[in-house]
């Protein structure tokens, strides 16, 4: 099953890309910087989601994430909301 991007959503305008938005600056920081006034004609074009890893235990939000190019540990777990508890990982 294919699911829809949240992360690379594109809108078009007159057939060229005038603004690609990321929800998940507004789903999990709150920012709404990139949001775009739609103009009749426009096109709010949605891929399907790219790559996307589980995250289960003790972190704050357990879900399944999408991820961008360049995503590392350290950002999926803060898109995760953290750890519960203080944990010292250690990754070689």
């Amino acid at each position: 099953m294919n699911i829809g991007s949240l992360r690379n959503i594109e809108v078009k305008r007159a057939g060229k890309i005038v603004q690609t938005v990321d929800l998940y600056d507004l789903l999990i920081k709150g920012d709404s910087s990139s949001d775009i006034l739609l103009q009749s004609g426009d096109v709010v074009f949605i891929p399907t989601q790219s790559k996307s890893v589980s995250i289960l235990g003790e972190v704050r939000r357990p879900a399944i994430y999408e991820l961008k190019k360049g995503d590392n540990f350290n950002q999926v777990i803060a898109m995760a909301g953290g750890l519960l508890h203080r944990h010292t990982l250690n990754l070689r």
